[in-house]
This record gives C-alpha cells, structure tokens and sequence, in this order.
C-alpha cells in the first residue's frame, strides 16, 4: 500500500489553496497549464516513494487524482483513487480502497510524466476493449452463415396453430415479458422486457385504452434484428426478431427524399447559410418554426437542393456563438471608448418584469456609451470596433471592406447594446440583483472603472442592488457609481398613488381608484366581445359618427394605462353610456349582471358622476402622461425636448387644470367628429 504523506503546510499554517480561475493574474500561459492538470488523473510508480512501498504493490502503477496546486512553491498535490494497474495488465483493479493518502510538493515535471502515463495505460485498455468487440462481432459474422442453428419451431408452431397467426399476441410473449415498475398503469402503459437480451422498455395503450400499440414491439424487434446489439453476443435473439418481423409483415419505413436532394451540402459548406438563416431569425424575430415550414422548404430547395434548413437546436448552438462572438465585439468598442473619452463612458439601465403566461420574473440590463456606427450595404446601421473594421481589410486588398460596409466613414452616435436578458429566479434581493449586475458588466469586458452610472426603477431593492454593485467593485475603480432612478418609473408611480391604482403603494385617493377600475373592467367587458362590440358600433352607426377613439381597454401594467382608457371614454361617453343601458338591462346581453346587481347599477357601469370625475381626472394627470411621455422616449436631449418637461412640470403644479368640453352629449348641431374637443375651464 503505498504510505501516507502528509500535505504541505504554509509558515502561517494555513493549508495550500486551490488557485481561483477567475482572478486576474497577468501570467496567463501559466494558468493556463494549470488548469490544464487540474483535476485530472496520474499514475505514480513507485520509484515516487523512493522505494518505501510494501511487496505486494512493487511494481505497479497507483492512480491518483490532481486536486490542488500551489501557488507560492508552483507545485502539485494529488490523492489516492484506490486502484493500480500492473505495466503488463489492462484493466485497473482495487487496490486498498479505504486508503485515502494524499502527497503533496510534487513537480510540474512529475505531473507530466504521470499523465503520459495514465494515458498510455488508457490507450493499452481501449485497445483490449476494441479487441474483444472485435472477437464478438468475428464470432457472430460466423453464426449469421448459418440460422438455422436457431431454433424457430416454437414460432412456427404458434403461426400454424394461431388464427391470428404472424398477428398473434401469443408470439409476443415468446420474446417479451411484463416487469414490475413504479410507474405502470394497467390503463395507461406497461413497462416491458426482452427476455434474451434484457433490454426494457415502455408499451402504451391505445387512446381507448382496449389494447396495447404493437408498433411498440416492432420498433424494439427492429433494433434487435438490426444487428445494434452484436454487444450482447445474443445472435440467436437478432436471428429471433428478423424471423418475427417478417411474420408480423413490419417493414421500416423509408426516408423520404425530396426530389433534388439526394446529396447534401457538407456541414462546413452548409454553415454559411446556417449562420445568415439564423441572422434573419434574430434581426426580424421570426420564429424558428419559419424554416420548418414545407413551403419554405421547397422555396430553399429552388433556390439550392443541396441545402438543409436551419432547425430548433442548430440554431441554439449558433446563438450562443453569436452572444458569444457580441460581447467580444462590445468589449472591444468599450476599451476602444475608455482609450478616447476616458473613465466612465458606460451608463447603464436595468428593470425586471413578471409574464403573467409563464408565471416567471426576468430581468434585462442595458448599457449605453458612444461608439462608431457604419452603414452596411444592405442599408442597416450597425455600431462596429476599429480592430472589427481593420480585419476586414489586408495588405493584399486594401479595400476589403467595401465586401461589406456602404462607407468606411463613421458617425459617433449611442450604442445601446444588451449585456444581458435572463430567467431570475433567484430572490430579488439587493444582494442577488446587486451581485448579477457584477457579472454580467464583467461578462462583457465593462470594467468597474468605465461604468459611470446605473439606472434602475424607484423600488427598495433596485437602490439596494446598486450599493451591492457598488461595494463589488469599489476596489477596481476610484470613482462611485452614480445611481439614478428612472424617471418615468418615479412620475408612474405618484400617478398611481394620487389616482387611488397603486398595486404596491398606499393609495391616497382610494375612491377615484375604484372608480377607474371599474371603467377598466367595463372597457374589457365590451372589447374582448364582438357582440358587445357590435352593439356599441350600432349607436355610433346610428349618430353617424364619422372618426373617433377605438375604444379599448389598456394593460395595467402599462404606464398611463388608466389615463388611456379615460381619454376614450370622455371622447365616446354618450355612445358608451348609452350601450352600457342596452346592453345591461332586462331584455339585455347582459340580463344576468343586471339580474345580479339590479339593486345598485352602478357597481358594474359608471354614472354621472363617475364620468364627470373621468374629465377631471384626463386633464389633471395629463401633464404627468406628457412627463411619462418625455422620459421614456428622449434619446438626445434637446432644447425643445428640455422646453416640453419644464412646461409639463410646471403645468402639474398650477392651482388650476382645464377640462374638454364632451362633443359625445351635445344635442344641439350633434357633432360628427368626436376628436375636435376644446378646452373648457372646469
């Protein structure tokens, strides 16, 4: 048994450490080697313990494992597995499993020699392996000269005697057998065995659930027939299913080929179109389904047989090699950036957001900065990187680049490039969000010392995130990240709060929020129904209402959603009452609502009061909506951009607000144009 050796200590007394691949080290050829023996297997001779081993082990080879390197003495440390091999055998054996010896202060050059030879062993074990397969299959070419070794009678004696013949279930049973399983259902499905082989397998009912698929059994014949399982050295049972199939009248089905396209495109030759079919996926969010469609198929196959469509998991290779091949050019045009601007050039903005389909959270971090943008002959406009650009073009063809650029000229603009979209199903924690922000800006080679502000919504936890962020960090660069809080995010939320809509903050107008809600469900209630739908048409139809707002009801979750929906309603109010009374009444569409709620109406459609708020409420938030509006869309920052906030903040602090006067309720020269409202001074 080869002894134990104790591992090396440090003077401090600390233990050797296993060094960080994600730690910056400038000697990047060194790291490499070493993560290259890590964690990998060695076989030491004995020679290694100088000797010191005890008669049974002399000259075997012990296999260890590498499992820790240190730093500061660059040597290695490797622990026992529990097996040897002798130089002549080849196949390892136990050899004292419960020892669990760990040496320590070996050498880079003892590592290398170990690995060779654990790998010469290796290739001496495969080669046996190989030999004996090829024995097996030497021996069963052999036997296939000659079937009628086989016995088939028990299968002829059960055609012959059958009336169902090839068909009978009884020539199942010869082969298969039922087994014991967790998961069988006697209604549902059964869990199978081939009694030669042992292979197992699931047979399932028919939808009826009177009788078993066969095309179960056919398809575990036809593996066994076709000779897949030489392995097992069963021939009889390969020589078994052939006989049954051919009784059982199975024959495999055919690849269909379409017509000119017998012969493929090889995989490098068919990769350049690969690659351009999932760029039209990405750039115009087709779905994948596209290239599977048959007609598209055939408009491919026109234009070159020897093509194959993209399909689902090529396409999700290519994508990841296309984020891959995004965040080198980004990292590139930041550093190219930092180089000509300096220090904090990347802005950032992260939100999340709930699908209430998937019933998950996801999160998105978007970094903004000034690159150079180029126009692409195919009249896109893409931002692209100086050593990008240069590699277009050499010394043999200097303008190299017009293969693909319009103009080698370049506009500086914003970059809005995406570092990251993703599934969060960690907790939203500032510590969790702060700690995936880290990343993902490292992921893309923005280093800390380049990021000069970040961005997030108004909630607790996005302040949070950006102290966590911040304390990451806060060795790399010498400025603090500046964090912002969005704007639009901000003006949303005291909306919602002033309106009585807040989902997440205390309402300070609660019975304007019940009020609006109920608009919102009626508005659903109305245009999710085409007959509904009809009803109300029927009143403007019969006004002779030429143009007007569709009336809609808007996401909640959307920002000024509330303000959308009242900004119909006022405009439409007259045609809306009025098919809100037909349509919730006696004789109604709706006789069941108003059956339930005859005593108080108005709980399911608003009255005079809850309309004459709606026109309040359209022109006292509609500054707000003009500030939402403004924030969200200003890309460049203009002198009239600029104008526009300052008069809808000022607007918003004003002691009084105009109203519309409604066009829908004017009974005198009834107006046709329900859009040309003036301001009336509530």
């Amino acid at each position: 048994m080869p002894p134990t050796k104790k591992s090396k200590t440090t003077k401090d007394g600390g233990k050797s450490q296993q060094i960080t691949l994600f730690k910056a080290n400038p000697n990047i050829a060194r790291i490499s080697v070493v993560e290259q023996y890590l964690r990998t297997e060695v076989l030491l001779t004995e020679s290694i313990y100088h000797g010191r081993v005890p008669d049974d082990a002399k000259g075997k080879y012990f296999k260890y494992i590498v499992s820790e390197h240190e730093e500061r003495t660059d040597t290695y440390s490797v622990k026992y597995c529990g097996q040897a091999i002798s130089p002549s055998m080849s196949n390892f054996v136990a050899f004292h499993e419960s020892d669990e010896s760990v040496i320590s202060g070996l050498s880079l050059k003892e590592i290398k020699s170990g690995r060779s030879l654990y790998m010469s062993q290796i290739n001496k074990t495969k080669a046996a392996e190989n030999d004996k397969v090829s024995k097996m299959k030497k021996e069963l070419q052999e036997a296939a000269k000659d079937p009628t070794k086989v016995d088939l009678s028990d299968i002829d004696t059960i055609i012959d005697s059958d009336p169902d013949g090839g068909k009978s279930f009884s020539l199942i049973n010869l082969e298969f057998e039922p087994c014991d399983h967790a998961d069988n259902d006697e209604n549902k499905k059964q869990r199978w065995r081939h009694k030669s082989t042992g292979r197992t397998f699931w047979v399932n009912r028919n939808a009826n659930g009177t009788a078993w698929e066969t095309g179960c059994w056919n398809r575990e014949l036809l593996v066994i027939a076709s000779g897949k399982l030489e392995a097992t050295g069963r021939f009889d049972a390969q020589v078994r299913a052939q006989r049954l199939l051919k009784v059982r009248g199975y024959k495999p089905r055919e690849k269909t080929v379409l017509k000119g396209m017998g012969k493929f495109f090889p995989f490098e030759e068919d990769l350049p179109h690969h690659i351009n079919e999932a760029l039209v996926v990405i750039s115009t969010g087709s779905p994948i389904s596209f290239f599977a469609n048959p007609f598209v198929i055939e408009w491919l196959q026109k234009i070159e047989p020897r093509h194959r469509p993209l399909y689902r998991v090529k396409f999700l290779r290519l994508l990841r090699v296309i984020q891959f091949v995004l965040n080198l050019e980004i990292s590139l045009m930041l550093k190219e950036a930092y180089l000509r601007y300096g220090g904090q050039i990347v802005a950032s903005t992260s939100d999340f957001w709930w699908d209430n389909v998937r019933k998950a959270s996801f999160g998105a971090c978007i970094g903004n900065f000034m690159a150079k943008q180029y126009r692409l002959r195919n009249g896109i406009d893409t931002f692209m990187s100086d050593v990008t650009l240069s590699s277009l073009s050499n010394s043999s063809n200097p303008r190299g680049w017009e293969t693909v650029l319009r103009s080698i000229k370049a506009t500086i603009a914003r970059c809005q490039a995406l570092f990251d979209v993703v599934l969060f199903d960690k907790a939203h924690t500032g510590e969790e969000v702060g700690a995936w922000l880290y990343d993902i800006h490292e992921r893309v080679g923005c280093e800390p010392y380049m990021q000069g502000s970040q961005v997030v919504d108004g909630d607790a936890t996005a302040g949070a995130s950006i102290g966590e962020l911040s304390w990451k960090s806060s060795d790399e660069r010498s400025e603090v990240v500046v964090a912002d809080k969005c704007d639009a995010h901000q003006a949303n939320t005291s909306g919602r709060r002033a309106s009585g809509t807040s989902v997440h903050r205390t309402n300070r107008n609660p019975p304007m929020g019940e009020s609006l809600k109920k608009l919102h469900l009626t508005l659903g209630r109305v245009s999710n129904s085409g007959k509904r739908m009809g009803i109300y048409k029927d009143v403007g139809k019969e006004r002779k209402r030429t143009k007007t707002l569709i009336l809609d009801s808007s996401c909640e979750t959307r920002w000024s959603s509330h303000h959308d929906e009242v900004l119909r309603t006022n405009m439409n109010q007259a045609d809306l009452a009025t098919a809100l009374d037909r349509l919730i009444s006696k004789d109604g569409y709706d006789k069941e609502l108003w059956k339930q709620h005859q005593q108080d109406i108005s709980k399911v459609k608003p009255t005079e009061s809850d309309y004459l708020i709606y026109q309040q409420y359209e022109c006292a938030l509609g500054p707000l909506r003009q500030f939402l509006q403004f924030s969200q869309g200003a890309k460049v920052v203009v002198h009239l951009e600029l104008f526009e906030a300052r008069m809808a903040i000022e607007r918003m602090s004003a002691s009084f607000f105009f109203t519309y006067e409604n066009l829908s309720t004017s009974q005198e020269h009834r107006s046709h144009d329900l859009t040309k409202r003036r301001q009336n001074q509530f």
